[in-house]
């Protein structure tokens, strides 16, 4: 978390922009905006010195801290320090905001008052333009850097040793905007776009293994905006979405990326290389409810693991996940969603050589949607800091609907849909409703199996008995059954009684 806070922090403290030709900013009103962008994040910001002069001021020793939500045995703080930020005022309502060379992070988890984590980052600035302009309360910010670097060392402290990892990020051609007004509550919003970023890393864990990392992506942009009431500010605590009127919306997308991980352990080495043609990303929170969407495509991963006899290799033309529920608590039910898609997965010739050795099975590419949907009732907003000592559940699910469910692999495909609502009158809620299920293919890829001497003879026959004891033929190789959740407890497979 310390690393991903050290680029936020630095990337808006960085990206402070703007071109509102008709409205005026002078030094200090900018100077300000910054203190209530961050003091709004839950920072305390301390300066040693603002020093006026004929331009405009020259602060000194800026540091930003703040304590993390923790509990009465573990307690974490971070802490960033930029040696001198220049406020500049060109003289046409604008300000420009030159930072200085040294930007320093500090983060420290403590258990029981001993340092369990720490970590140290040290950011690296060329090429920054930051230019502000609009009025006091509504300052928009316009930004430029080509090139930002970060060295990140997290050690983990344990009685026998010491274990560090060292990360160093690296963001190129750094463009955007970004906009913070505070005149009814606070809106912010901004823009980013980079044309490359880096990743490079190396550590050790406690069980004597150790580790290389390298990753790269390019083309990525951001879209993100937040919106929060007035008196209300996140101060580091994701219990603030919950706040009614709170809104925050992010959507990022990205061209070609690539990861490449390396592990040395007493079992053996492992190795994963992954690589991406493009992915993108969106997460909505609003009304108590997260609405999140991801997709990638072109996916390609190669895994090699201690004992396995081959590299592992497989690949997606697309794979997408989405998932909307609620997180406020409220006396009414909320709509809930699912949505899990695999499209076009291959396995390398190798995979197949060792599961399919006389080359019996359908190679086909496979394909996986899921959708579910439904409504659950939260008693206790899910960010909030008491949620994991409830001594109760969480909430109650109400209904819930299979939407879509279609798995096509090795020459057999099942589809289905279905509805069933739930009663948690008894304590533990039942499902009443029904869920139709078509499958083709099953008994051609249980006789494959059997030649192949991974399904046994009688256990084959036993499993197309049951088929055809709850299920129905509708063709060569193909069934349906409907299975029926009733009130009374039972389950029903076409009127057949399983329980």
């Amino acid at each position: 978390m310390a690393r991903i806070t050290g680029v936020a922090v630095t990337a808006t403290c960085l990206a402070m922009i703007g071109t509102a030709g008709f409205a005026d900013v002078t030094a200090q009103d900018v100077w300000t905006n910054v203190q209530d962008l961050y003091r709004g994040m839950g920072f305390e910001v301390s300066a040693q010195s603002v020093t006026p002069n004929g331009k405009g001021l020259t602060v000194q020793g800026v540091t930003l801290t703040r304590e993390a939500p923790g509990s009465d045995k573990v307690t974490s703080a971070n802490s960033f320090t930029v040696s001198k930020l220049d406020f500049i005022e060109m003289g046409d309502g604008r300000v420009r905001v030159d930072i200085g060379k040294d930007i320093k992070g500090d983060s420290k988890t403590v258990l029981e008052g001993k340092p369990v984590v720490t970590a140290a980052s040290d950011f690296r600035v060329k090429g920054a333009d930051v230019v502000a302009s609009g009025v006091p309360q509504n300052v928009h910010y316009d930004l430029r850097i080509d090139d930002l670097q970060m060295d990140l060392k997290q050690t983990v402290h344990q009685d026998e040793a010491d274990f560090p990892t060292v990360v160093t990020l690296g963001l190129t051609g750094m463009k955007g905007d970004f906009n913070n007004d505070l005149r009814a509550g606070t809106k912010q919003s901004g823009t980013y776009h980079i044309d490359q970023g880096t990743l490079n890393g190396k550590g050790s864990d406690p069980a004597g293994g150790s580790f290389v990392v390298a990753g790269a992506l390019s083309d990525i942009s951001t879209d993100m905006s937040t919106t929060l009431p007035e008196g209300v500010t996140l101060d580091g605590k994701m219990a603030a979405y919950s706040t009614p009127g709170v809104e925050s919306r992010l959507f990022s997308k990205v061209g070609p990326m690539s990861l490449n991980f390396d592990a040395q352990s007493e079992d053996g080495d492992a190795s994963i290389q992954f690589k991406a043609e493009h992915g993108d990303q969106k997460i909505d929170m609003k009304d108590g409810m997260v609405f999140y969407h991801a997709n990638g495509n072109a996916i390609k991963m190669n895994v090699k693991a201690p004992n396995m006899p081959i590299e592992a290799s497989f690949a997606l033309d697309h794979a997408q996940s989405g998932a909307d529920f609620p997180i406020a608590a409220g006396k009414d039910p909320k709509p809930f969603g699912l949505d899990l898609g695999l499209s076009g997965l291959t396995l390398s010739d190798q995979v197949w050589t060792m599961l399919d050795p006389q080359g019996k099975l359908p190679h086909d590419p496979a394909h996986l949607d899921l959708k579910l949907s439904g409504h659950a009732l939260v008693n206790q907003d899910i960010f909030s800091e008491d949620f994991a000592t409830l001594p109760g559940a969480p909430g109650e699910l109400r209904d819930m609907n299979l939407d879509t469910l279609h798995l096509n692999a090795v020459g057999v495909d099942l589809q289905g849909k279905g509805a069933v609502t739930f009663d948690s009158a008894a304590g533990i809620p039942w499902p009443v409703g029904k869920v139709h299920l078509a499958l083709s293919g099953a008994k051609g890829l249980m006789s494959k199996l059997t030649d192949m001497g991974l399904l046994p003879q009688d256990q084959a026959m036993f499993a197309q008995m049951i088929l055809g004891l709850y299920a129905k033929p509708t063709g060569d190789d193909a069934m349906e059954t409907d299975l029926e959740f009733t009130e009374d407890g039972q389950i029903l497979a076409n009127g057949q009684r399983i329980q």
